[in-house]
């Protein structure tokens, strides 16, 4: 759920829109936008100026894919308003429905052009910092068995040993980060053959290791709803 305020605490109407589907290619062509963290999955957007007709910030849960759209209008002048109403100013708060769950932000204009984009984990899968490498992971299914980690921190090029798996089995691979430091991969404990379970990464480095401990399958969708309703 996307939850949109204003600073200003006025009473606000919700809206639901269908997003017509964009290419990767034309999202990773066009500029970010820039959010700034306030807290427990709370963001202020910095928003580029407007065109002259005003433009939407339409946002997506990548989780669930099936669902509705929220939509805010941007008017002109930089102001923000919601079903074209003026605020005095946006917050965002995500109040995702498993951890690692990501939302995609797209800002379009009224001929729904792409103008910019951001793609948000306000709460990932897990975070975790070690001798200058930070492993990061975000969920990719509502089953939460099935995640994307990124791991940066890397020299260009660096090789990398890892050893992943759940439950007490696991494999040896290794890889090459990119040109920019950074790797991606998918894990998918559920294969397996349990519906839940712990998983494990260790990722090693030049400069050291990095564990991973992260809950998986019912395991994880339990641990969620316990720990966001804390947070609310």
């Amino acid at each position: 759920m996307i939850i949109i305020t204003s600073c200003s605490h006025q009473s606000i109407q919700q809206t639901k829109i269908s997003l017509v589907e964009k290419e990767e290619e034309e999202v990773s062509l066009v500029p970010p936008l820039v959010p700034h963290m306030l807290k427990n999955g709370a963001y202020q957007l910095e928003i580029p100026a407007a065109s002259p007709d005003g433009c939407y910030l339409v946002i997506k849960s990548a989780l669930h894919l099936h669902e509705d759209c929220q939509e805010v209008f941007i008017k002109a002048d930089g102001k923000l308003a919601f079903l074209r109403r003026p605020m005095d100013a946006l917050s965002i708060t995500f109040e995702p429905t498993i951890l690692g769950e990501a939302f995609d932000l797209y800002l379009c204009s009224l001929d729904r052009k792409l103008l910019a984009y951001v793609h948000l984990i306000p709460f990932p899968l897990v975070e975790v910092h070690s001798h200058g490498y930070t492993v990061s992971g975000e969920t990719l299914n509502a089953a939460g068995d099935f995640f994307l980690f990124k791991a940066e921190g890397f020299e260009p090029y660096e090789e990398i040993m890892m050893i992943a798996g759940s439950n007490a089995k696991g494999q040896v691979t290794k890889h090459v980060a990119s040109k920019e430091g950074i790797l991606f991969f998918i894990q998918n404990p559920a294969y397996q053959g349990s519906a839940h379970g712990n998983g494990y990464l260790l990722i090693i480095g030049k400069k050291g290791g990095i564990e991973v401990k992260y809950p998986w399958g019912t395991k994880l969708l339990n641990y969620s709803e316990a720990l966001l309703q804390s947070k609310k």
